[in-house]
């Protein structure tokens, strides 16, 4: 037995207005049709049911129109809807569109629902292509970084490479099993990156603190080859950050002729001792707000305050 709720001055979805006639939510409109009350932070069972049954509505926190050709939205869910374990099944998306003259109505089906940043790299595979509508990378200076979904272990990729125009990924690897993992993502504040998707290479390029305009030198570096398509991520042989600020880096090889580069700053830093003799030290990270964490690892020269990237 399912409880009915009638509406008489709720608003349904975010689509819909009480301002004009046509979108206007009549008296006794059926809104929810559910066993369950939905709240800012939970689904709770009524009374009287032992399990939630059936097609279950739940409000949008947003929605907006990816690709009209073959009718793909994203839709965005408040903070207390988890999919994670969920089989994916068919969603329905029922609507019109706000203050329209001729009511237009949109009633589609999808047979499954794609969870956003998650792909498996398949052992019979070399790499994998994530296009831009199913990630949430939206700048070129991200930190990316991609994650095993079980253990939370960062996946040691070949490189990954984006697409400056697109913001596609394309993710090369080399794995003896199926992996499903999670694309990380971490977009900086104003203030705290620099960004040039087409610097000028050489055996070592440098960027001044007054170029790059970092007040912070706790410098994570994202460095593309630019002339390869898509841009893919490089590690040049030798990466350093002295005290005025000066980034550095050297490629013992033949250098790209163009570099897109990201510098993030941050200051959240952990150091450690490392003792002569030993091959490892180890540092405790605490307050961390994510189980995910982009960092870069350097060794300083104590008596100049250089670091160099390790």
């Amino acid at each position: 037995m399912l409880q009915y709720t009638q509406v008489f001055d709720r608003l349904l979805s975010l689509g819909i207005n009480q301002d004009d006639s046509a979108d206007n939510i009549g008296e006794g409109f059926v809104e929810d049709a559910i066993n369950a009350d939905v709240d800012a932070t939970t689904l709770t069972l009524r009374k009287g049911y032992d399990r939630r049954f059936g097609d279950v509505p739940l409000r949008v926190a947003g929605f907006a129109l990816i690709d009209a050709t073959p009718d793909l939205i994203s839709i965005s869910f408040e903070d207390y809807v988890d999919l994670t374990n969920v089989v994916p099944g068919p969603i329905y998306v029922h609507g019109k569109y706000v203050r329209s003259s001729v009511v237009s109505t949109i009633n589609t089906r999808y047979s499954t629902f794609t969870l956003a940043d998650r792909v498996t790299l398949a052992s019979s595979a070399t790499s994998e292509f994530v296009s831009a509508r199913y990630h949430t990378i939206d700048q070129l200076y991200c930190l990316i970084g991609i994650y095993d979904l079980a253990s939370c272990e960062m996946v040691m990729t070949d490189s990954i490479g984006i697409d400056p125009a697109t913001l596609n990924l394309t993710i090369y690897y080399g794995v003896t099993a199926d992996r499903e993992v999670s694309i990380v993502s971490y977009t900086p504040e104003a203030g705290n990156y620099y960004q040039d998707a087409a610097l000028a290479s050489a055996a070592t390029t440098t960027i001044d603190a007054a170029t790059h305009g970092l007040s912070n030198y706790n410098i994570i570096p994202m460095i593309y080859d630019a002339t390869t398509s898509p841009d893919q991520t490089i590690t040049p042989d030798v990466v350093t950050v002295d005290s005025a600020g000066l980034f550095s880096m050297t490629f013992v090889g033949t250098p790209p002729v163009t570099l897109n580069v990201a510098l993030v700053s941050t200051t959240d830093t952990v150091s450690g001792t490392t003792v002569g003799g030993t091959t490892s030290t180890s540092v405790v990270i605490s307050g961390a707000t994510s189980k995910y964490l982009m960092a870069a690892c350097y060794e300083e020269t104590v008596s100049t305050g250089l670091i160099t990237l390790i």
